[in-house]
């Protein structure tokens, strides 16, 4: 019984995932990739014509999400509204049915444009959304609290939401964990930092 061509791609798509997932753009490798999907290194050069078309095909959803996210940012923000809800229940359900919009990004196509896109053209994506995000905070920061003096926080604020969601999507494969957690996560953060703005 012949293979189906679309078969074999996903079977590399799969097995490229998981590579650059482990090892990230540098050091993965194609050799590997086409053992593990069960066919030969020819025969991936059927289907992409380098390492970085294969990596593309494998980030480009993610990206252009953020690229999305990037242009769109004002209008999806509930920060106004997020602040004037004082009751953490509240701020869960908020919170959850505005991550829900973003949850289809953060995943390990994500994680791994994050994480292992060192030598590709996506190289600057982690910065990119650090500095979106820093941006994000800095605005809020000040619109919550003018007199606070420690803005400069933003962008370690950044760092540290980014590396928590990440951390999620490696341990947990299940999108409803993904969802609890990251909702956690974000209501633990954005709670203990309007803490620390109110003193």
């Amino acid at each position: 019984m012949q293979i189906k061509k679309e078969e074999v791609i996903n079977s590399i798509l799969d097995s490229a995932e998981n590579e650059f997932f482990n090892l990230g753009y540098d050091k993965a490798s194609m050799r590997t990739i086409a053992k593990n999907a069960d066919t030969t290194l020819g025969n991936v050069y059927n289907y992409f014509d380098s390492k970085e078309d294969l990596f593309s095909k494998i980030v480009d959803k993610p990206y252009n999400m953020m690229q999305s996210i990037f242009r769109n940012h004002n209008s999806y923000s509930k920060g106004d509204e997020l602040l004037e809800i004082k009751n953490i229940d509240a701020w869960r359900k908020e919170l959850r049915s505005t991550l829900h919009r973003y949850l289809p990004m953060f995943t390990k196509p994500f994680v791994i444009l994050i994480e292992g896109s060192t030598g590709t053209k996506y190289s600057h994506a982690r910065d990119a959304l650090v500095n979106l995000l820093a941006e994000h905070f800095h605005e809020h920061i000040y619109e919550y609290n003018k007199s606070y003096e420690n803005v400069e926080l933003a962008p370690v604020f950044a760092e540290e939401l980014i590396d928590g969601v990440i951390k999620i999507v490696k341990n947990y494969d299940d999108i409803n964990i993904q969802e609890r957690l990251i909702t956690e996560y974000v209501v633990f953060f954005a709670v203990g930092t309007m803490g620390i703005l109110n003193n």
